[in-house]
């Protein structure tokens, strides 16, 4: 059996034009509609993006909630455009 507890991060700009995960919540009710942009967490490293303006974010770094290194964006196409953000080093360390 997992302990895995999947969390859901509202994402802030920083002046640099990063995207930093702030404090984590168990459902997307609590941030959906105070929140433009959050991550949730589908596996110990990887997350997917959800955003109410993906032109505003899609160019910029989003941050590790867990080690603060910028993740690596994966587009998925199909019926609705899908993109996973990967935590390289995180992945390395939880396999």
């Amino acid at each position: 059996m997992s302990n895995f507890n999947p969390k859901f991060y509202p994402l802030v700009e920083s002046d640099d034009n990063e995207f930093t995960p702030i404090f984590p919540s168990l459902t997307s009710k609590a941030i959906k509609d105070k929140f433009k942009h959050y991550i949730f967490e589908v596996s110990k490293a990887q997350f997917i993006l959800h955003s109410k303006a993906m032109d505003e974010i899609k160019n910029n770094d989003i941050k590790c909630p867990y080690c603060g290194e910028p993740m690596s964006p994966t587009t998925i196409t199909g019926d609705n455009e899908v993109t996973v953000y990967t935590c390289i080093r995180c992945r390395k360390e939880n396999n």
